[in-house]
């Protein structure tokens, strides 16, 4: 917990100077994936994933990692069912994350810092993970964005060329 609030802050005020280089993305998320594969075995849950292939962009890796792993921890803990993945690369890069939420929340709050849905904090949420994935997403010069359709999270990450 503490942690994720120091990483965030050292990075948000520029404190930590960020270095780009061309990375794959998709092995960044791959070994982000594989980090959490026992824990999504274990509750008979699966990450679905469609249009992968190598891409290449300018990027931190370490940054783009701690992205993919938040969104990830994200599905696990409030999320039921398996999680769907697309990757389009047709018009530069997005990412689109798919889960079935196990309680309500409001979707214009999720990027914001300390945002729970646990309202009496007994799940031990910071309510950063998703607020770092925003602010380390437009670090990276992307944009993110979420909206809820029937009971589904639709988190979007989008990079362009």
């Amino acid at each position: 917990m503490i942690e994720d609030f120091f990483a965030f802050t050292r990075i948000i005020s520029n404190e930590e100077n960020i270095e780009m280089s061309m990375i794959d993305v998709n092995r960044v998320f791959e070994k982000a994936l594989v980090c959490y594969y026992q824990d999504f075995s274990s509750q008979n849950r699966s990450i679905h994933i469609v249009g992968s292939k190598k891409v290449e962009m300018l990027s931190n890796e370490r940054v783009l990692r701690r992205i993919f792993d938040n969104l990830i921890i994200n599905a696990l803990k409030h999320s039921d069912g398996d999680v769907y993945v697309t990757i389009d690369t047709s018009n530069g890069i997005c990412y689109e994350f798919v889960n079935t939420l196990n309680e309500p929340i409001q979707v214009e709050c999720i990027f914001d810092e300390f945002y729970t849905s646990d309202i009496s904090r007994t799940k031990q949420n910071t309510g950063l993970g998703l607020a770092i994935v925003k602010e380390f997403t437009e670090l990276l010069g992307g944009k993110i964005s979420a909206s809820v359709r029937e009971n589904d999270l639709i988190i979007s990450l989008k990079w362009e060329f």
